[in-house]
C-alpha cells in the first residue's frame, strides 16, 4: 500500500468519533454505503455496521460493477471486488445492491476516465433507488488524503468557488465518516483487525492525474520541503471555509425579491462581482462579461438611492434598500 501523505492521527478513535457524527444525524435516516471492495471502503463496510447497532439507524450496502473490458486484469479485480463485497454482506447479513440486477441498466457511453467512471456508478446508483423506490443518504469512504487530491485537481481545472466547496463532509444526500482520517489511519485500523480488501491494479496508472498526484508529485514536494503537504491541506481548508462563509452570505443578499443593497455595499469589489454574476444568473442570463458586472458596479455605487438602467439584457430598478432586475 502507499503511504498516506498525512501521519495517522495517534489518539483518535475512528469508530467512537464515527459515532459521534452518527448520533448528530437524523434517527430515521437510511443509510446506503457504497463499497468498492478496496481498503477504504471495506473499512466503511466493517465499521459502520457496528456503529448502525449502536445508534439504531438502517442501512443498505451498494456496489457497482463496471461491465466486462478487455482488459484481463482488470475484470478479474471487477469480479473480485464484488465477490469480497458479497462475501462480506453475506457473513453480516446484510442487503447488497448492485448494478448486476438492475432491469435496465443506464444508458451511458463507458470511458476508462475517472470522471466518467464516477458519473457512471452515480447514475447506477440511483437507478436501483428508483426501481426500488428508495430514497437513502449515500456514506462514501472518501478521507483526508482524497480531500486533498480532489481539491488539487480541482484547483488544475479552474473550477469556481460553487464547486470548489461542493467537496465537504455531508449534505443532505451524501455522507462521508472518514472525511477526517487519513489513508494511513483506514490501514492501521485495516491491519489491526485483519480486514482483507482488493486492490485496484488502476491505482498504479499515473495517466490518471489524481494517481500521479498521489505517487509522484506529492512525494516530491514532501521531499524537496517536509510538512509542505499538511500546510497546503491547512491553507485550502481555510480557504474554502472563507468560501463557505461568502456563500452563506451570499443566500442572505439573494433575497427572494432582489439583492440586499446594504450587504452589498460592505463587500469587496472582487466579491461584489460574484455576487452579482450570481444575482444575473438566477435572473435568467448566463452570459456576461467582467466589463459588464464592473459597469453594473459603477451605477450601484452612485450614492442615488433611486436608479434604473439597462444593462447585461436586464433592467435594473435600485432603491436604498434593495436591487432588483427584471428580464
Amino acid at each position: 500500500m502507499d503511504g498516506s501523505i498525512f501521519a495517522p492521527l495517534k489518539k483518535e478513535n475512528i469508530f467512537h468519533q464515527v459515532l459521534k457524527d452518527a448520533r448528530r444525524r437524523p434517527g430515521k435516516e437510511l443509510w446506503g454505503l457504497c463499497v468498492s471492495g478496496g481498503l477504504d471502503s471495506i473499512c466503511l463496510l466493517e465499521v459502520l455496521p457496528q456503529v448502525a447497532q449502536v445508534t439504531g439507524h438502517e442501512l443498505l450496502v451498494f456496489h457497482v460493477h463496471h461491465g466486462v473490458g478487455k482488459n484481463e486484469k482488470l475484470q478479474q479485480f471487477r469480479q473480485e471486488a464484488l465477490n469480497k463485497v458479497e462475501e462480506i454482506c453475506k457473513r453480516k447479513n446484510l442487503r447488497l445492491l448492485h448494478n448486476l440486477n438492475l432491469r435496465k441498466s443506464p444508458s451511458f457511453s463507458l470511458s476508462d476516465s475517472e470522471a466518467s467512471l464516477r458519473e457512471y456508478r452515480w447514475r447506477c446508483l440511483q437507478k436501483i433507488c428508483e426501481e426500488l423506490d428508495l430514497s437513502p443518504v449515500f456514506l462514501t469512504a472518501h478521507h483526508r488524503d482524497d480531500v486533498l487530491e480532489t481539491r488539487m485537481i480541482q484547483l488544475l481545472r479552474g473550477v469556481g468557488p460553487k464547486g470548489f466547496i461542493q467537496f465537504q463532509k455531508s449534505n443532505q444526500t451524501i455522507w462521508r465518516p472518514f472525511f477526517d482520517f487519513s489513508r494511513e489511519d483506514l490501514y492501521r485500523l485495516a491491519q489491526r483487525h485483519d480486514w482483507s480488501w482488493v486492490e485496484d491494479p488502476s491505482n498504479d496508472n499515473t495517466r490518471y492525474l489524481r494517481n500521479w498526484l498521489r505517487k509522484d508529485w506529492f512525494p516530491q514536494l514532501e521531499g524537496q520541503r517536509p510538512g509542505s503537504l499538511n500546510s497546503l491541506h491547512r491553507s485550502l481548508d481555510l480557504i474554502v471555509e472563507g468560501l463557505r462563509v461568502e456563500s452563506r452570505l451570499l443566500e442572505r443578499l439573494l433575497q427572494t425579491d432582489g439583492l440586499h443593497r446594504g450587504l452589498y455595499n460592505s463587500l469587496s469589489p472582487s466579491a461584489q462581482r460574484q455576487v452579482l454574476a450570481e444575482f444575473i444568473e438566477q435572473c435568467g442570463i448566463f452570459s456576461h462579461t467582467k466589463g459588464q458586472l464592473e459597469e453594473i458596479q459603477k451605477r450601484l455605487d452612485a450614492k442615488s438611492h433611486n436608479l434604473n438602467f439597462h444593462i447585461c439584457g436586464l433592467f435594473w430598478s435600485v432603491s436604498k434598500t434593495l436591487i432588483k432586475a427584471v428580464r
